[in-house]
């Protein structure tokens, strides 16, 4: 169980104009940090593209070489099965 938990919003179009911002603000929450717990709120994300899944799993990448890990909260049905049909679920905790 991670000792830290950090939480960070998303919120409207997580698409390729707007990631590289959001993963340099991401990556710098956990930057110095080990057995971390990132909860990444995806309530108020209205479209999430290929460049929006990337974010993810390079958060997911991130985490897991630090002995940390990445749960996704307030996951919409639509996102859950997107994730579901492309088998990333396996990866990711949902919520």
């Amino acid at each position: 169980m991670p000792e830290q938990e950090i939480n960070f919003a998303l919120e409207g179009d997580v698409v390729r104009d707007k990631v590289k911002e959001i993963k340099e603000n991401v990556l710098k929450l956990i930057q110095d940090k080990e057995d971390v717990q990132l909860v990444l709120d995806l309530k108020k994300v209205s479209v999430l593209d290929v460049f929006g899944i990337g974010l993810i799993f390079a958060c997911y990448n991130s985490l897991k070489q630090k002995n940390g890990r990445l749960k996704l909260i307030n996951v919409s049905d639509e996102l859950k099965k997107l994730f579901d049909m492309l088998e990333l679920d396996k990866y990711l905790e949902l919520a």
